[in-house]
C-alpha cells in the first residue's frame, strides 16, 4: 500500500474542481468525504460504545457501589462524558492537529476535584475508550486521551487555591507533548513543523484545561450539588458571619465545635474519608444553639440553669429544636447540601435521655410519649456524618467527666461508641467495625494529648529553676 501524507495547509480540491479518486480518499480519510449509509458500520460503533458503557457501570457498581445510589452525581459523570464526546465530534474530525490542542482533560479534571480522584482515573480509561471512533480509532491519540486524563486527576485532586489550576494545566500540557514525541520518535518523523504544531498544541491544551476547569468547576458542583473544596476552606474561616455569630452569641458552643472538628477530622483522615467536609461540618452542627444559645449548658456562666425552671417536656423541646433552628440558619445563609446533612443528621433519632427520664420520674412510664423526646433524625446517611455524631459525644462526656486520666478516657470513648452501635445509630453510614476501632483508637490518641498530666509550676522563677535542675522550685502534678 502507498501512504500519502496531507501537509497541514494543503488545499485536497477548489470548489468547481472534479474530484479525482485520490481526491476522495483524502477526503474520505480527513472525515470530509460524503459516505454512503454504513449499516454495518453503525452498529459496530454502537456494539463498540454498549460493550464500553456496560463495562464501566459493572465496575461502577463494582468499585464504588454509592456512587450508583446518588443519582446527581452518576448525571455529573455522564454529562462530562457526553460533553466531551460532542466537543470532539465538532473539533476534530478533518482537522488532526486539532486533536493535541483539545482539553479533553477538562472532565477528568472535574470529576477528580469535584468526586474522586480515583474514579476520575477510572473515567479517563472511559473516556479515551469513547474518544477512539471519533479519532479514527487512532492508537497515538487514544494513548494521549487517556495520559492525560490520569495526569489531570491526579494534578486536580486537591486544588484549594486558584493557581493550583493553571499547575495542573500545566502538567497537562507537559504530558500532552511528551506523548506526542514519543509517538514522533517511534516513527521517525521528527518534521520540524509537525513538531511546532504539536508544541502550540500542547500549549493551548494546558491553557484551555486550566481556564476551563476553573472556570466551571464551582457552576457544575452547584448544578449537581457537590460541594467543592475552594467552598469548604471559605466556609471554615473564622470570619464567616455565622462563625463570628457563634463565637459572639455562644462562645461556649463554638469551643466545642472547634474540639469536635479536631477530634473528627483526624479520625477522618485516619479512615479515609473527607476530612475536610468533617472538619467544616463540625464547626456547623450546634448553629442552631444561637436561637436559645442560654438553654445550653455550655453558654451557661453564671451558673443559673434555666432547665430548673421548666417542665422536663418544655426542656426537651427547646433542646431538640436546635436541630429545626440550625437547618432554618442554614438555608438562611445559604450553607451547602453536605454540610446541613450534618446538622440535622449529628443527633440522628436519638432520646433526648436525661428529660426523659425526668419526665417518667414526674408522670410515671404510662403517660409519657417519648416520641416527644426524640430527636427527628434521619440518622447519620455518610461516614462523615456519623464521625460527627460520635466527636459530639465524646467531646461532651469527657467534658462532664470528673475523671481524665488515660483509662477513664478510654472508657468513656468505647461506651459512648458501643451505645451508638447498640441504638442503630450508625447502621445507615456505612462505618465498618474496621473503621469504628480506628475512630476509637484516634479520639483516645487526641483526648491524651489533651488531657495529659502536666507538671504545675508556682510561678515563672521556680519554673526556670526546676528546668536548670536547681532546688527552690517545687513542682506540683495535676491533671489538665
Amino acid at each position: 500500500p502507498v501512504s500519502v501524507t496531507i501537509e497541514p495547509g494543503e488545499v485536497i480540491v477548489r470548489a468547481g474542481d472534479v474530484i479525482t479518486p485520490e481526491d476522495a480518499e483524502k477526503l474520505q480519510a480527513l472525515g470530509l468525504g460524503t459516505r454512503a449509509f454504513d449499516a454495518l458500520g453503525l452498529a459496530g460503533v454502537s456494539l463498540y460504545g454498549a460493550v464500553i458503557v456496560t463495562l464501566f457501570t459493572v465496575a461502577l457498581g463494582t468499585l464504588y457501589g454509592d456512587i450508583l445510589l446518588r443519582p446527581r452525581r452518576l448525571a455529573l459523570i455522564g454529562v462530562v462524558l457526553v460533553g466531551s464526546m460532542v466537543a470532539a465530534r465538532l473539533a476534530i474530525p478533518g482537522q488532526p492537529w486539532v486533536a493535541y490542542a483539545f482539553p479533553s482533560a477538562v472532565a477528568i479534571m472535574l470529576v477528580s476535584n469535584l468526586l474522586d480522584a480515583p474514579l476520575a482515573v477510572l473515567v479517563a480509561v472511559v473516556q479515551a475508550a469513547l474518544l477512539a471512533p471519533i479519532t479514527g480509532y487512532s492508537f497515538e491519540l487514544v494513548i494521549l486521551f487517556l495520559a492525560k486524563g490520569i495526569v489531570g486527576a491526579i494534578a486536580a485532586r486537591r486544588i484549594d487555591r486558584l493557581n493550583a489550576f493553571f499547575i495542573a494545566g500545566l502538567a497537562v500540557a507537559v504530558t500532552n507533548l511528551a506523548v506526542a514525541f514519543a509517538f514522533r520518535l517511534l516513527s521517525s518523523d521528527l518534521d520540524s513543523q509537525a513538531l511546532l504544531n504539536i508544541a502550540s498544541g500542547a500549549a493551548v491544551d494546558g491553557v484551555l484545561s486550566a481556564v476551563l476547569t476553573m472556570g466551571s468547576f464551582s457552576l457544575v458542583g452547584s448544578v449537581f450539588g457537590v460541594t467543592t473544596m475552594l467552598q469548604l476552606l471559605e466556609l471554615a474561616h473564622p470570619s464567616q458571619p455565622l462563625l463570628r455569630r457563634i463565637l459572639t452569641e455562644a462562645p461556649g458552643t463554638y469551643h466545642h465545635s472547634i474540639l469536635v472538628g479536631n477530634l473528627a477530622e483526624r479520625a477522618a483522615e485516619q479512615i479515609g474519608v473527607d476530612s475536610l467536609l468533617v472538619r467544616v461540618g463540625a464547626y456547623y452542627h450546634d448553629v442552631g444553639k444561637l436561637r436559645r444559645p442560654y438553654y445550653f449548658v455550655e453558654n451557661q456562666f453564671d451558673g443559673d440553669n434555666i432547665h430548673h425552671r421548666l417542665s422536663p417536656e418544655a426542656s426537651a423541646t427547646a433542646i431538640i429544636d436546635h436541630v429545626i433552628h440550625g437547618l432554618e440558619l442554614a438555608r438562611e445563609y445559604r450553607l451547602p447540601v453536605a454540610v446541613q446533612a450534618f446538622i440535622v443528621e449529628h443527633h440522628g433519632t436519638r432520646l433526648a435521655g436525661f428529660f426523659y427520664r425526668e419526665a417518667l420520674k414526674v408522670a410515671g412510664a404510662d403517660t409519657v410519649d417519648e416520641r416527644a423526646f426524640r430527636y427527628p433524625g434521619p440518622r447519620p446517611q455518610r461516614k462523615e456524618t456519623a464521625l460527627v455524631m460520635l466527636a459530639d459525644t465524646v467531646e461532651a462526656s469527657v467534658r462532664a467527666a470528673s475523671n481524665r486520666s488515660a483509662n477513664s478516657l478510654e472508657n468513656l470513648v468505647e461506651r459512648a461508641v458501643n451505645e451508638r452501635i447498640l441504638e442503630g445509630e450508625l447502621d445507615d453510614s456505612t462505618l465498618t467495625l474496621r473503621d469504628l476501632d480506628t475512630v476509637k483508637r484516634s479520639f483516645v490518641q487526641q483526648l491524651r494529648g489533651v488531657y495529659h498530666r502536666r507538671l504545675d509550676y508556682a510561678d515563672g522563677a521556680d519554673a526556670e529553676l526546676s528546668v536548670l535542675g536547681r532546688r527552690g522550685g517545687e513542682l506540683q502534678e495535676r491533671e489538665a
